[in-house]
């Protein structure tokens, strides 16, 4: 079930066997036994200053090159604890899936360390595949014995 608090949809649900009403926000479980009740303890948690926490996310899909995109975590999701994410450049939120999150780094992250330890990552995948493709078995070899 949704209610609209502060302008805004929050999910909700009712226990069967207790008639709890509970929703989640910002990663927080609320719970009241009514449910004027619990929009009230919405609404001051939607009024409280929202989450801005500086990240930047990494995607190098071991490609040849890493790219970095710079945002800002806004606040969760109150039906599904996605990340709200606000892109460097955006002005629109987007939801980053939770199990992804270890992906993001902190926001003081030394890039440039960072940019030295993937090339090097980079540069030992390319030797361990080349070595890979100069060792592979030949079976032509095979044939030749027969």
């Amino acid at each position: 079930m949704q209610t609209t608090i502060v302008g805004r949809t929050v999910e909700y649900q009712v226990n069967e066997k207790t008639g709890e009403f509970s929703a989640s926000y910002n990663g927080e479980k609320y719970a009241h036994m009514t449910l004027a009740g619990l929009k009230g303890i919405l609404e001051r948690q939607l009024k409280k200053k929202p989450l801005d926490i500086g990240v930047i996310e990494i995607n190098s899909n071991y490609g040849d090159n890493m790219t970095i995109r710079h945002g800002r975590i806004m606040g969760v999701h109150s039906g599904n604890n996605n990340l709200m994410v606000q892109w460097r450049g955006d002005t629109a939120l987007e939801q980053y899936k939770s199990h992804y999150s270890d992906a993001l780094l902190k926001r003081d992250t030394d890039l440039k360390k960072l940019q030295h330890l993937f090339d090097k990552m980079k540069a030992a995948s390319d030797a361990y595949n080349k070595f890979v493709q100069e060792s592979r078995f030949d079976r032509s070899v095979v044939k030749e014995q027969e």
